[in-house]
């Protein structure tokens, strides 16, 4: 069944649809709110919801997006919850390990153990106005784009793996 649907959605979307693990990408601001209280947490509830599915985490991406805004008192909380994040993050990846969230069912991970496969942090711009930001979040979306449904993702995925021979 899963080959007819696949063929199913390719007919009738005129996207190819290929039998891999997904494509899982998780994007967030750094600079405060909801977002950079939870996406470490998150990304090791999808690792962990992909484990009891039996499928490969290798294509869970984390993009962790800072940037600030022209009034002072943002950008300095800003910059402020962009390094706890980050501080958060190397805790977890270096030989401390992720040390579970029992309120989400969430196992303690031992060692050096990312919350997604693929971690990219990106810069979009300081003292950004509104429209800076919405031209930043457009090209972050053109990449999702582009690695997701179409022909490109072969190419991310070469670059990704070390594997891309730009000669």
């Amino acid at each position: 069944i899963a080959d007819e649907s696949l063929a199913s959605s390719s007919r009738t979307t005129g996207i190819r649809f290929v039998k891999e693990p997904p494509r899982i990408f998780v994007v967030t601001s750094m600079a405060g709110g909801v977002g950079s209280g939870l996406v470490l947490d998150f990304g090791y509830l999808i690792r962990t919801m992909l484990e009891e599915l039996h499928i490969s985490d290798e294509q869970l991406h984390g993009i962790l997006v800072h940037s600030t805004s022209r009034r002072t008192n943002q950008r300095d909380l800003a910059l402020a919850n962009s390094l706890s994040l980050l501080t958060e993050l190397h805790h977890y990846t270096s030989d401390r390990g992720y040390p579970g969230e029992p309120a989400c069912k969430l196992p303690p991970r031992v060692g050096n153990s990312s919350p997604f496969r693929h971690t990219y942090v990106t810069h979009l711009g300081d003292e950004m106005s509104e429209e800076e930001f919405a031209k930043g979040a457009a090209s972050i979306a053109e990449y999702l784009y582009q690695n997701s449904v179409t022909s490109s993702s072969s190419f991310f995925d070469q670059c990704r793996n070390g594997k891309y021979d730009a000669s």
